[in-house]
């Protein structure tokens, strides 16, 4: 399996997908049967919540209609009349007693019989209640129930307390009443140290009633049952199989078709084991009268109520689980074949990238090259230019100074000329006969022409002594201890020609207690390149202009700002980003490189550890403030091996 890439190589794509492949399978796999079983344990909690509260409901029911069983007895035992009738002092009138229970009967129609036995288990008073009409039965019909479980249980309890007996179905002369009529028996025994005559008063209370309420609660998804203490069903889903004990049917019982169910029910085990292991909640319900214990050899009743869950509709709840997991599963594996394809692509793309990159890189390497020795080139030219540069600022200061050199040069010369001529004639008059006014008049002569040349010969000797002291400071790299106002002076005195030619008045307000440590070689090149591009640029095309040179230190003592101010023209607002880039200069058409703000810049920011601030409106002049720090920090040991 392969694909070309995008320079028409082909790649193996089985490498890549098998290990991706096989995880992604994996991943697959586990998320689906993670989804399964998440799922089928929430279905599960679901059910058993679902479950419980109908066996619930069921067994509320249930409780409902032995509560009332219990009530009715209580409430027929508690009777004035009837205790009168059975009283031990009177005589038992079966027609009185008959009348009195039928009245009761009609008024309750859950009941199906009231009976009163003697203690020897003769019935002495029945009433049969049929569709809510109490039928009092002959004399010459009543039997003999001593050999009756419900008689024998009931005889074995205390006086006035109520027994309720298994439920099963009503019975006529040994044979199954038709249709089946699910009978509860509650029977209470009379003694005479109650005051009654010695016997059981008993009902039977008709449970179809709260069977049918039961079976209403089953649906498609859930089925409830009840179940009798040996396991037969009193209500199922299917009613053949319930009443199997009264049919003769033995093996219509849970314990006969399911004895591990059953089992585990009898042993009472939790909710939740039996719906695990058998998918059924079942819940007791004791047949008992009160708290009092059963008398010794009286077996406890009990009914179970198990609700479950209909097979086919588990079947339905699995297979939904099971689509939904495997659907999930198949989506990953899309999602991750998805993935997969688009990582392989762009792997391919990566591969094509890198291939471009390099030849890119190669390319680029070789442009680079280029650049460099063009930009070699660049700078050995920047370089020449900043030189020229430099050595035409230096040619216009020695031209002033040579200048200013040359006119008290002049003028010494021509006193001593002077001089010369006094001296050859007071020679000749010596030579012949001096006069004394020869010899004053030569004396007067010669203190003016002396006076007239130290006045020039010491104007020469202050002129080279400014202009030394400005080669020396700019040859010194060294931080030195220097006032700025003679710095300044210095190197207006050195540019007094330019400014003149130029018709430009200097000013300067700088205090002369200001003294720094730094390299005024440096702080003198950048004040004459302000002052140059003032003369330069600012007063060009005007008659004459004026430039103010001044300084001040801040609070802290420990910056100076040196300002160079002009009333020139000043600059042009498209120029004001890029005034400090090389060659940007407004008058390339008369001559200017553009390099001179440039190489201010370089000066103030990189030797000197300043800033420069700008303030230039056209027509209204320009202002440059150089903040300086006014102790300059040595350079240490590795700055000067950087220098060598």
């Amino acid at each position: 399996m392969t694909e070309p890439d995008p320079n028409g190589r082909k790649h193996s794509m089985l490498p890549f997908l098998r290990p991706r492949l096989a995880s992604l399978l994996l991943i697959a796999i586990t998320v689906g049967l993670l989804v399964y079983w998440q799922g089928h344990s929430a279905a599960r909690v679901r059910h058993l919540i679902h479950l419980s509260d109908l066996a619930a409901s069921a067994t509320s029911t249930l409780n409902l209609g032995l509560g009332h069983a219990r009530n009715s007895i209580k409430l027929l035992y508690a009777v004035p009349d009837i205790r009168h009738r059975l009283g031990v002092t009177g005589q038992a009138e079966p027609g009185a007693l008959s009348e009195t229970l039928a009245s009761m009967g009609s008024a309750d129609s859950n009941l199906s019989q009231i009976r009163w036995l003697d203690a020897g288990g003769y019935e002495q008073v029945r009433v049969n209640i049929n569709q809510d009409i109490p039928q009092v039965v002959p004399r010459e019909q009543l039997q003999l129930k001593r050999d009756r479980y419900y008689f024998t249980q009931t005889m074995q309890h205390p006086c006035g307390e109520v027994y309720l007996s298994p439920i099963d179905l009503n019975m006529e002369n040994n044979t199954i009443v038709r249709p089946f009529e699910a009978t509860l028996r509650a029977s209470i025994r009379t003694c005479e140290q109650d005051g009654l005559q010695p016997g059981m008063l008993i009902i039977n209370v008709s449970l179809n009633d709260i069977f049918a309420r039961i079976r209403a609660m089953t649906g498609q998804q859930i089925k409830l049952s009840v179940l009798n203490q040996q396991g037969y069903w009193l209500v199922n889903s299917d009613p053949d199989k319930e009443w199997g004990f009264m049919r003769g049917q033995a093996s219509l019982t849970l314990a006969r078709q399911s004895p591990e169910l059953w089992q585990q029910i009898t042993q009472q085990q939790d909710i939740t084991r039996l719906f695990s292991i058998f998918g059924q909640v079942v819940m007791p319900v004791t047949l008992s009268s009160s708290a009092t214990p059963a008398p010794a050899g009286a077996a406890e009743n009990h009914l179970y109520v198990a609700a479950s869950l209909v097979p086919a509709y588990v079947q339905s709840t699995q297979r939904g689980l099971l689509f939904r997991a495997v659907g999930i599963a198949l989506l990953l594996l899309l999602i991750g074949w998805w993935l997969i394809r688009r990582e392989w692509r762009a792997l391919k793309q990566e591969r094509h990238f890198g291939t471009m990159i390099a030849q890119e890189r190669h390319q680029l390497a070789n442009a680079n090259q280029q650049l460099s020795k063009a930009l070699q080139r660049q700078q050995l030219l920047q370089d020449e230019l900043v030189e020229k540069q430099k050595l035409s600022s230096l040619g216009m200061m020695v031209a002033g100074v040579a200048h200013e050199i040359n006119t008290p040069a002049g003028g010494a010369l021509m006193a001593i000329s002077h001089l010369q001529q006094h001296r050859q004639r007071l020679q000749q008059a010596y030579d012949t006969q001096m006069t004394r006014n020869e010899l004053e008049h030569f004396l007067s002569q010669s203190r003016e022409g002396l006076a007239l040349a130290e006045h020039n010969i010491s104007r020469i000797r202050e002129q080279v002594r400014s202009f030394k002291r400005l080669a020396v400071d700019r040859h010194n790299e060294d931080p030195v201890s220097f006032v700025l106002k003679d710095v300044v002076e210095d190197l207006l005195n050195v540019m007094k020609t330019s400014l003149k030619q130029a018709s430009v008045t200097v000013s300067t307000d700088i205090d002369d207690r200001i003294e720094m440590i730094g390299l005024p070689g440096v702080i003198s090149q950048a004040l004459q390149c302000l002052v140059e591009n003032a003369l330069a640029h600012a007063f060009r095309d005007r008659p004459q202009g004026q430039l103010h040179i001044g300084a001040s230190v801040d609070e802290e003592g420990e910056w100076i700002r040196l300002h160079v101010e002009d009333d020139g023209k000043g600059i042009a607002p498209e120029l004001m980003t890029t005034l400090f880039d090389p060659f940007v200069t407004g008058g390339r058409q008369f001559g200017h490189s553009g390099l001179g703000l440039n190489l201010l810049r370089q000066w103030v920011y990189g030797v000197l550890g300043g800033s420069i601030e700008l303030h230039s409106q056209p027509g209204q002049g320009t202002r440059f403030t150089l903040k300086l720090p006014r102790i300059l920090p040595r350079p240490s040991s590795a700055d000067h091996e950087e220098k060598e």
